[in-house]
């Protein structure tokens, strides 16, 4: 390992980085398997992200989501949400989990969620979500903004036709 047990974190953080740059998943999950070993329960998450996204097994990820969870890693919630909305499409669920996640402080589950109500077309929600994301995440005034205009067009195009 490159890193001393000293720093239990740094297992994640390498996780992490050799999932995300290096796309090395077998290195990214024996990262994450040593910092759960060292008792860093985002770990679980970290795999969960692994067997959703590169392993392709949804019910492995589902489970190290949930293992997560209990562990404390609210920004699991926000991850399962994502499972759930694209893999399950049991979109009622991944609505609760994105509302524990934004309940819990995280801040990327306003997107996800306004995404799910923007695909179930409850324009209004999303319009909602997508201003409170705003504040955190700069792609969601692309979306906002797009949702927007659609609204616009669709409203004005009832109007012309009478209705």
């Amino acid at each position: 390992y490159l890193v001393s047990t000293e720093d239990p974190l740094s297992f994640y953080l390498l996780g992490t980085l050799y999932e995300a740059h290096y796309k090395d998943y077998p290195k990214a999950e024996e990262y994450y398997q040593k910092a759960i070993e060292l008792n860093i329960p985002r770990g679980y998450n970290g795999l969960g992200n692994l067997y959703q996204y590169h392993f392709k097994d949804r019910e492995k990820a589902k489970e190290y989501y949930e293992k997560a969870i209990e562990l404390g890693v609210n920004y699991a919630y926000n991850s399962i949400g994502v499972l759930y909305e694209t893999h399950y499409n049991n979109y009622e669920k991944a609505i609760e989990c994105f509302e524990k996640a934004i309940e819990l402080g995280v801040s990327d589950a306003y997107y996800n969620l306004a995404m799910v109500y923007h695909g179930e077309r409850n324009n209004e929600k999303a319009i909602e979500y997508y201003e409170k994301a705003c504040e955190f995440n700069k792609d969601a005034y692309n979306k906002l903004g797009l949702l927007h205009y659609f609204c616009y067009f669709s409203w004005g195009n009832l109007l012309q036709d009478g209705l």
